[in-house]
């Protein structure tokens, strides 16, 4: 159990770091000193377990790590786009930095609902008190 939480931790802050699939498999590999099937294995069956485990961690700290990782992926594109000799390349990292701001901007709006939905609870419970 302890070794399937640290696999599916380490997938998503590795990827979270923007390394590709192959990458993470192997850091994770050398990491944890499981086979990479296994790695695989919990890629292949992540959609049924992601939210289930986000569920469980933190909001307001995945929150906070997600919008960091975020930042640090549009600095390295923009680094990159600034470096990059053909307009192939400075198209495909506009591409992630576009790609980028809209996941930022789904994490925010996510974080606007769940406060919504908290100050909801909170009249809520203020109102079963008073009757």
């Amino acid at each position: 159990m302890q070794n399937t939480l640290e696999i599916r931790l380490n997938i998503l802050k590795y990827e979270g770091m923007g390394l590709s699939k192959t990458e993470t498999v192997k850091a994770i590999a050398e990491k944890l000193g499981c086979s990479k099937s296994d790695i695989y294995w919990h890629y292949s069956t992540r959609p049924k377990w992601q939210r289930d485990f986000l569920d469980y961690t933190d909001r307001a700290g995945f929150f906070d790590m997600a919008v960091s990782r975020l930042n640090y992926i549009y600095r390295e594109a923009t680094f990159q786009y600034f470096r990059a000799d053909n307009s192939s390349a400075k198209c495909g990292f506009l591409r992630l930095m576009l790609e980028d701001t809209l996941h930022l901007k789904d994490l925010v709006q996510a974080a606007e609902v769940e406060e919504l939905k908290q100050a909801i609870e909170e009249i809520k419970r203020e109102v079963a008190k008073k009757h």
